[in-house]
């Protein structure tokens, strides 16, 4: 399914992989995804930008779960042992948490606004205590307690968790309108890796020690990066979708996670500006945001989209 070509010139160290025939999964035309997560051992859940979270099953059929209205929804993620779905607000400044009524994907037993008070809620990510959300036009991650299905108890309306604010540092600070925090993801506990998309460039943000640490990317081909979503396979592995290029890079970093090398480009022309992934099975998939072919506030109704998977095994290899 894959094609290994020769190393980036100008980067000896850097492989490349070319997708040539990956697994698709069709969502419905008019989506506007952003945001996919896993819903465990079959189906995917979207975020999307017309504020809509949607289950697709083993059939590609799609089912609303939730709609948030005039919300663009730009991150969700499922937590499997809870059975709670979190979803990033965007310009809302809020975030959403929806329990789910057991044994069923789709129904929604309680729904949590989560005021944030921030500026763009991007992504979020469950974390082994925390689930955190990052804000793309302030220098702040904010982190509430994972929520546990026994505190959800039956007929008693859940509150909202207490949050808390973390201040990055000047040195993630954005001037107004433009776009810092994108992706995160929890390397350990109490260590998160956080995409800055004006930069390019990754960072690493010790919550005890409040120490920010920049993890440069390379230009590869000539290009900047775009870094959007990020995915941790294992603890020195770490996916980011390079959404504008079109393409994936594996990153390698290092044990305190101070250092991150990339190591393999994958690219394929079944990519289309990806924006976030999940792992389901042996496969990572990418949800593809078509931003070029769409504008982000744009209805298109008639727009493909779709999540495109690559075997975790035969890339970059």
């Amino acid at each position: 399914c894959s094609a290994v070509a020769p190393l980036l010139a100008e980067h000896p160290n850097v492989k490349r992989t070319e997708l040539t025939n990956p697994a698709v999964v069709r969502l419905p035309n008019g989506t506007k995804p952003e945001g996919v997560s896993s819903a465990g051992q079959m189906g995917f859940y979207t975020a999307s930008l017309d504020g809509r979270v949607l289950y697709v099953g083993s059939d590609q059929v799609a089912t609303r779960v939730a709609t948030e209205q005039g919300v663009p929804i730009t991150s969700v993620k499922y937590d499997a042992s809870n059975h709670i779905i979190y979803a990033a607000g965007s310009i809302s400044g809020k975030a959403f948490m929806y329990i789910l009524v057991a044994g069923s994907p789709i129904m929604v037993g309680q729904r949590v606004e989560l005021g944030l008070d921030g500026g763009y809620i991007n992504d979020a990510v469950v974390g082994v205590d925390n689930v955190y959300f990052s804000d793309s036009t302030q220098p702040f991650v904010y982190s509430i307690p994972r929520m546990r299905r026994q505190q959800a108890k039956t007929g008693q309306q859940v509150q909202q968790p207490p949050i808390m604010q973390h201040f990055l540092g000047v040195e993630f600070t954005c001037a107004t309108g433009l776009e810092c925090a994108n992706g995160l993801v929890e390397a350990t506990p109490g260590v998160l890796i956080i995409a800055h998309y004006l930069q390019g460039d990754l960072y690493r943000y010790v919550l005890k020690a409040k120490q920010l640490t920049k993890l440069p990317l390379p230009h590869l081909d000539g290009k900047r990066a775009f870094p959007d979503g990020l995915l941790m396979t294992n603890q020195s592995t770490l996916w980011v979708c390079d959404n504008f290029n079109h393409r994936i890079l594996q990153v390698e970093v290092n044990k305190d996670y101070s250092f991150a090398t990339v190591k393999c480009v994958v690219t394929s022309s079944y990519f289309n500006t990806p924006t976030t992934m999940t792992v389901q099975g042996s496969k990572l998939w990418a949800v593809n945001a078509h931003f070029l072919d769409c504008l982000f506030f744009k209805p298109c109704l008639r727009q493909c989209y779709e999540i495109v998977g690559m075997e975790l095994k035969q890339v970059c290899v």
